[in-house]
Parts: C-alpha cells; sequence; structure tokens
C-alpha cells in the first residue's frame, strides 16, 4: 500500500519512498537487489510502487532524443531495434504497461522490451486509424 508522509509517497511496508525505489530501478539495480537493499518490501510492494510513480508523474517536455532514443543495429532487411537512451520516467513507465498485461515476468529488461513493444504497437494503431493517443 503506497501512503503519503510528510511530502513523500512511501510503501507502507518498511517506508521507503517510492521516488527511491524508481531511482534504484533506473540505476539497474533488480527485484532481488531491492529486496536486499530493503529487507521488508516484497514483490509486490516493488511493483505497486512503480505503478504509483508511473502513475503519478508526467513525462517531461523535453526532446525526444533525450526522453527515448533507438537505433537499428541490424540491417534494412532485417531490422534490429536497440534502445541507445531512455529517460528514467520512460523506462518506468514502459515497465509499468508491461507489468499490468505480464505479470509472471520481473525482470526489468524483459518488461521494458516488451512494454516498448506494446506501446510501439498501440501508436501504431492509432496512427493507422487517424486516432489521437489518449493516454501519457
Amino acid at each position: 500500500m503506497i501512503e503519503k508522509r510528510h511530502k513523500t509517497f512511501v510503501v507502507s511496508n518498511g517506508l521507503v519512498p517510492v521516488d527511491t525505489i524508481c531511482n534504484k530501478i533506473g540505476q539497474g539495480r533488480t527485484v532481488h537487489m531491492l529486496k536486499d537493499i530493503f529487507p521488508k518490501l516484497t514483490h509486490a510492494d516493488i511493483f505497486e510502487a512503480i505503478h504509483f510513480y508511473a502513475e503519478h508523474t508526467s513525462i517531461p517536455k523535453m526532446e525526444t532524443h533525450k526522453l527515448l532514443e533507438v537505433s537499428n543495429t541490424g540491417t534494412d532487411e532485417n531490422v534490429i531495434i536497440e534502445v541507445t537512451n531512455l529517460h528514467q520516467i520512460v523506462y518506468i513507465k514502459l515497465l509499468s504497461v508491461a507489468y499490468s498485461l505480464y505479470p509472471e515476468i520481473d525482470d526489468f529488461a524483459q518488461l521494458m522490451n516488451q512494454g516498448l513493444r506494446v506501446c510501439t504497437l498501440e501508436n501504431i494503431r492509432c496512427f493507422e486509424s487517424n486516432k489521437l493517443l489518449d493516454t501519457n
């Protein structure tokens, strides 16, 4: 459960700030590492913090390449997309999207890839049907 303490939001179990959890994820920590750093946190606590952060944090207004940059590391015939730059807020939002669809996955790299696939396909569908996206 997320609750407000003083001026920050924390996970009730252990009173760890949501921002701290998400910053650690942005620094490359895994679920296992987070549980080692914060022993009172459960798997559910970590993903609740991710969802809360994703829902309550807006993507900053900045140049697109500072938010997400990809490149083709394959060929013209065999496209292999590699993420070369990813803003932490976008990363957490991709984790949240993917985990809501694939709760059996708890590896952040796999979740980010799945989240990127889902969001890309949603963008393509909207583009093809001349609809505007209505969510961040």
